[in-house]
């Protein structure tokens, strides 16, 4: 499960950090040393609903996450990235060969090649050791595959690049899933107009809603 060193066979796109004994962004901001609450170089945790999330026995829950203790508060954080400083071992990546299956296991689904979609969807869960979706639910409908799929994808890439947001952005699912959370507006679904813009183009003379 140690897909983010610089020699990693899953590495499809990644970046070399440039700073001498510095390894990558994602380890300087994600790996606490103090409460996110009050230390605004290390402002996030997961949540609980993400920890909760992770299937009994998923070894990227005992890899991919650290937790910490502040004033008797414990706090998970991504574990991905694993040095923050020292001789440079971390790449930072971008594209990964877990990707390439999940995104081809939607597909197939979406094309109604469910047994394709669930192989390739249970080389992934293979690699967590979490049972497999052929041996205990082959007979899935399409929409609880990709919903399963979803779900795959949000365990697999939580702290990278945004995709959980970006893939419930693309399916139209967004507020669905988020409607309860505090401080959700179903407008925030879209991004504002940069107000440069607006005064490049006299055509754009309305913001979107919400801004």
């Amino acid at each position: 499960m140690m897909f983010f060193l610089r020699a990693s066979k899953e590495a499809i796109w990644q970046f070399r950090p440039s700073i001498p004994f510095f390894n990558t962004n994602e380890a300087s901001v994600f790996i606490l040393t103090y409460s996110p609450e009050i230390n605004s170089q290390q402002p996030f945790a997961l949540t609980p609903n993400l920890i909760n999330s992770f299937e009994p026995g998923d070894l990227r829950r005992d890899i991919w996450v650290n937790e910490i203790l502040f004033d008797s508060v414990k706090y998970f954080y991504p574990f991905k990235y694993k040095q923050n400083s020292g001789p440079l071992t971390e790449y930072s990546i971008v594209f990964r060969l877990a990707e390439m299956y999940l995104i081809r296991s939607e597909s197939r689904a979406r094309l109604d090649n469910l047994g394709g979609s669930i192989a390739d969807l249970d080389s992934v869960r293979n690699r967590a050791k979490i049972p497999l979706i052929g041996n205990i639910n082959y007979g899935i409908s399409k929409d609880s595959l990709l919903l399963n799929i979803e779900h795959e994808r949000r365990i697999e890439f939580f702290s990278e690049w945004g995709h959980r947001w970006l893939d419930l952005k693309r399916t139209g699912r967004v507020d669905v899933v988020l409607e309860d959370r505090i401080g959700y507006d179903s407008n925030m679904k879209i991004y504002p107009i940069p107000q440069s813009e607006m005064d490049r183009n006299p055509f754009l003379s309305r913001q979107n809603e919400g801004y």
